[in-house]
C-alpha cells in the first residue's frame, strides 16, 4: 500500500482492524517494493478476470481455487 494521508482512508484503516488484517507500508520513494504485487494484479486480471464473465463472487472463488 502507497504511503499517505491522502490515499488512507479512516474507515478502511478501522476495517482491517476489525478483521485484523495487517497493512504493510511500502518505504516513501520505493515504488519498485510493490511490483511483484502490482504484476500479479495485471496477470490475474488479464488471464483470469477478464477471460470469464462470473455471474456472482461465489462462482468466481470457486473458478480462482481450482
Amino acid at each position: 500500500m502507497d504511503d499517505g494521508l491522502e490515499s488512507i482512508a479512516q474507515k478502511l484503516k478501522d476495517w482491517y482492524n476489525k478483521n485484523e488484517i495487517a497493512l504493510y507500508y511500502i518505504q516513501s520513494g520505493k515504488p519498485t517494493q510493490k511490483s511483484l504485487v502490482e504484476g500479479f494484479n495485471r496477470i490475474f486480471r488479464t488471464e483470469f478476470l477478464d477471460v470469464y464473465l462470473f455471474e456472482n463472487i461465489r462462482q468466481m472463488r470457486n473458478y480462482s481455487e481450482i
